[in-house]
């Protein structure tokens, strides 16, 4: 018999029905999750009404993959005391990474590594998988389908089915758990809606990476500030302006503080007259002052937003307004840094947004934010989704690659109805 349940842990079911109030507080902390309530109830009832309570699972087997984050958040969520990572020869670094991120999650966590060497030998593992299992029947083990390869998911699942123990799928893109009390597929349960909402950093962690950023409580804008928007993006001759002020403003960067920041225009620039009336939009909203031909700027925010950061603002913006909780300016890091104009998650999934302002008719130039789009792929997971907003239209040769590659592409006159575009990418 299927049963499905979608239970709310919330507030007073969490302690009453559940689980104690002391670990409602850790599921609901702020360091793992952020400012969310964690709703889903971590249970289910077997045929004889004997509840499972999730959390009574002291050890979890997972399957390491390049999707970590399925491993991640039910470790982070239920707290085991033991993880068992299944390690095939392709995934040493992913389990190198996903463990040192599980320590720094889950204070105290013991994690080994059962290294396999042969994703297809499903007998040589079943037997494998039934050691461990049977070894640590003590501490009530929990097997994790969700990972690995399909051979070694079934290789788990007898396993499970061997020992008596439970195992569980986990549908990232619904939150949802399917739950097998005693490893077996006529033991089928459902558990819906199960809400996992890491913040950004902690899911970037699973993979690997160092994060930091700004994540403002909202990223929405003034009045005032949306009517400089409006300017900005609904003139058309700004859009031959806009990328030559970025031009001149990039020579601003690292100036010395104590003298302001300073950037000549050249007074040579074709169609200067547009590129001095949008330079007084940006004066008459305060981000700079233009004198005796040079922008001065008082500070690097100021700068910074001149040069194509309000394009991330706006982004930001339309974004927060779809309920997203987007992630300005973030730096990534593992080995090498990178920066992420906005970023957000959905559905467990991340959104790497790269906005630009410059000349992206240019062919060279197009190419080579595609291409660094195609780097940042790999941020994330296999899922991992990405969108470039271009103030001009994307040169026709990159705008394909970039969409055969899977990049969404919003550019030119679609910035006008830039949220509308937004969803259309996010519920596609």
């Amino acid at each position: 018999m299927l049963e499905r349940r979608s239970l709310d842990l919330s507030e007073s079911g969490c302690s009453n029905l559940f689980f104690s109030p002391e670990i409602c507080k850790i599921l609901q902390s702020e360091s793992i999750f952020g400012s969310v309530d964690l709703i889903g109830g971590f249970m289910v009832e077997s045929e004889n009404k004997c509840t499972f309570d999730l959390l009574q699972f002291q050890m979890h087997l997972c399957l390491v993959s390049d999707q970590a984050a399925a491993n991640y958040l039910p470790v982070v969520c239920f707290r085991p005391k033991c993880v068992v990572l299944v390690v095939s020869p392709q995934m040493k670094e992913q389990a190198a990474s996903l463990e040192e991120a599980l320590k720094r999650a889950v204070p105290g966590i013991h994690v080994e590594h059962l290294a396999i060497a042969d994703t297809n030998d499903i007998n040589g593992n079943v037997l494998a998988f039934w050691n461990v299992l049977s070894e640590k029947a003590g501490l009530k083990p929990l097997v994790n389908l969700t990972g690995g390869t399909k051979t070694m998911s079934i290789a788990a699942m007898k396993a499970a089915e061997s020992e008596g123990c439970p195992a569980f799928y986990l549908a990232m893109e619904n939150n949802s758990i399917t739950f097998f009390p005693k490893g077996e597929l006529s033991e089928e349960r459902h558990i819906e809606h199960i809400a996992f909402k890491p913040k950004i950093q902690s899911y970037l962690a699973a993979y690997g990476y160092l994060s930091d950023g700004v994540c403002p409580r909202t990223a929405r804008l003034s009045d005032s500030e949306l009517e400089l928007y409006r300017e900005l993006i609904v003139r058309p001759n700004f859009h031959l302006a806009i990328p030559l002020i970025n031009k001149f403003v990039v020579q601003a960067e690292g100036r010395n503080r104590t003298r302001g920041l300073k950037a000549a225009l050249d007074s040579d620039t074709s169609n200067k007259k547009t590129v001095l009336s949008a330079v007084n939009e940006f004066q008459r909203a305060g981000y700079l002052t233009y004198e005796d031909g040079e922008l001065i700027f008082t500070d690097e925010p100021n700068r910074f937003f001149v040069a194509g950061g309000w394009m991330e603002k706006y982004a930001a913006h339309c974004l927060d307004e779809l309920g997203m909780h987007p992630w300005i300016n973030l730096e990534v890091e593992k080995g090498v840094k990178n920066e992420i104009d906005v970023a957000f998650l959905r559905n467990n999934c991340l959104y790497i947004v790269e906005c630009k302002t410059s000349m992206t008719k240019n062919k060279e130039t197009a190419e080579k934010i595609v291409y660094k789009l195609e780097t940042l792929k790999k941020i994330g997971g296999l899922k991992t989704q990405l969108i470039l907003i271009s103030y001009q239209d994307v040169e026709k040769n990159a705008k394909r690659r970039a969409e055969q590659g899977g990049i969404a592409v919003i550019d030119g006159k679609k910035i006008e109805n830039l949220k509308s575009y937004l969803r259309q990418v996010i519920e596609s």
